[in-house]
């Protein structure tokens, strides 16, 4: 990303969010140049898995493909929502809730929309709307906590949901495509 287009994405966020551009950018960053792609099973996944959820017990990690199938169904959204852990839904008001979203849509919509797809898109958006909320909400800790979850993102697993077991489903590449 050009300085110039940083600067248009500090803008846009610190018009909506005054005092606040700087510390969403420094989450979002990373994501205005990205170009989603699987890669292989990260090193020491399950290991990092132990570092990334912190809002919920993990019975275990399932790695899976797009040919495996099926599990695409899953959604971070409903266990970060309903986590007694996540104190954000206390802490930011209805009207933040509904800015906040739609500001992360209008931002990041031309740039991932076309190449992550809705499932996959829906649980990026869980991870990036807490992210941002906790800073929006002056928890920059609890903002932080989340970073390793964006993390395998960005290095190419995609931590999807958890299935009906309480099992982490993390998205790679195909063995094949390696």
């Amino acid at each position: 990303m050009t300085e110039n287009e940083s600067d248009t994405h500090l803008a846009f966020w610190e018009s909506r969010f005054p005092g606040k551009g700087e510390a969403l950018m420094e989450i979002l960053r990373p994501l205005y140049d990205w170009e989603p792609e699987l890669k292989p099973v990260l090193p020491n996944l399950e290991e990092r898995i132990r570092n990334v959820v912190f809002w919920r017990d993990t019975l275990d990690v399932k790695v899976f493909t797009i040919s495996d199938g099926g599990s695409l169904w899953a959604s971070l959204w409903d266990s970060l929502w309903s986590s007694p852990r996540s104190s954000l839904r206390d802490s930011l008001r209805d009207s933040l809730w509904a800015s906040l979203r739609d500001s992360l849509w209008d931002s990041l919509r031309d740039s991932l929309r076309f190449s992550l797809g809705f499932f996959l898109l829906d649980s990026l958006s869980a991870s990036l709307f807490y992210s941002c909320g906790f800073i929006l909400a002056d928890k920059p800790e609890e903002a932080a906590k989340l970073q390793p979850l964006l993390d395998l993102w960005l290095a190419g697993n995609f931590p999807v949901g958890f299935d009906k077991d309480g099992n982490l489903l993390i998205l790679v590449a195909d063995p094949e495509s390696e």
